[in-house]
């Protein structure tokens, strides 16, 4: 992991950070492996606390060598043009991971690559800084004398510290969005990437098709039901019945098929509300009443007991106290 690499350089002791979060250097060490995305998204906030940067992530990865990315990369810089580049990551996203969902869609004036996670694995401000600045470093690779000025936007609040990454993109970036997106003018579309190459393009292509159907055999059963749970909280169902039928199975079907890895729905709900409310808690400025609706609590008071055998603390002091800690990095580390 790129993190890894930079840890000593920011006195970040690597080893214990990865085993706070549940995981080991090896983990990190496999190309070919997969690590748990809720883990992941925790060494990318954990390393934002203990470097005391909390915009640190933009500049790394902004600036991350090629052949970071693997397939996912090259799906972009040898495509024909911008356009299909992007168009390749929305199809072939799952190459990366298996819950970063990306979509591609063009209007008169844009073509527009959105990203997103699902809130129910919890904080991922840094990811999503970490993605923007990757993505952004891969479309600005592409042929033409005029720098391309597109239009970010991102579903978190804006880091205390500052970047290179945001110095560049200044006003053009715009924090605490409904979703994180890249909008790019469309006059660049059919520009050029610099690795442009059809026949190599139509090799990955290939690696990629198989790649997907390996990653359709290796997502859990409960995995699937969190996310379809998560689904439901949005549509106002966050019921056993609701995500049975989504997943087109009996209600008794669902039960044996969480008691097979050793858990139940009751659990599987709790760990979902809890990581949505972390998410929306650190993450977001929005209003308790809002974050309490999202989750299906018809009174605030109840959401406001649940954060409580949750976290120990009440949602605001939650979310204060990452405020504070974010605030005692600054003054750290400037």
């Amino acid at each position: 992991m790129v993190l890894g690499e930079l840890a000593s350089q920011h006195g970040v002791n690597w080893t214990e950070l990865l085993k706070s979060a549940g995981m080991t250097e090896d983990d990190c060490s496999d190309s070919e492996g997969r690590v748990d995305a809720r883990s992941c998204l925790e060494v990318f906030e954990l390393f934002a606390t203990a470097a005391g940067n909390d915009a640190l992530t933009f500049d790394v990865f902004s600036q991350s060598p090629v052949s970071y990315g693997s397939i996912f990369e090259y799906l972009f810089l040898c495509a024909a043009t911008l356009r299909e580049g992007m168009k390749n990551w929305a199809r072939f996203h799952q190459t990366r991971s298996n819950c970063l969902n990306f979509g591609y869609r063009e209007t008169d004036q844009f073509g527009m690559l959105n990203f997103s996670l699902p809130d129910h694995l919890g904080p991922q401000s840094q990811f999503l800084f970490a993605s923007l600045g990757f993505l952004c470093s891969r479309i600005e690779r592409t042929t033409g004398e005029d720098p391309i000025l597109f239009q970010l936007e991102i579903a978190a609040k804006r880091p205390k510290k500052a970047s290179k990454f945001q110095a560049r993109h200044g006003n053009r970036i715009t924090f605490d969005a409904d979703e994180s997106r890249i909008l790019v003018p469309s006059r660049f579309l059919d520009r050029i990437p610099e690795g442009a190459d059809p026949s190599l393009f139509r090799i990955i292509e290939i690696a990629a098709l198989q790649e997907l159907t390996q990653m359709d055999q290796v997502e859990s059963q409960t995995s699937i039901i969190a996310a379809k749970i998560s689904q439901g909280l949005r549509a106002g169902d966050c019921s056993m019945d609701y995500v049975a039928s989504a997943m087109a199975m009996s209600h008794r079907s669902l039960q044996r098929t969480l008691e097979s890895e050793g858990t139940s729905y009751r659990k599987v709900l709790d760990d979902v509300r809890r990581s949505i409310a972390h998410r929306h808690l650190v993450d977001t400025d929005r209003p308790m009443k809002e974050i309490a609706f999202l989750l299906g609590f018809s009174e605030v008071s109840a959401f406001s007991r649940a954060v409580r055998n949750w976290f120990g603390v009440a949602p605001r002091a939650l979310r204060q106290r990452s405020t504070k800690t974010a605030a005692i990095s600054d003054r750290q580390t400037s």
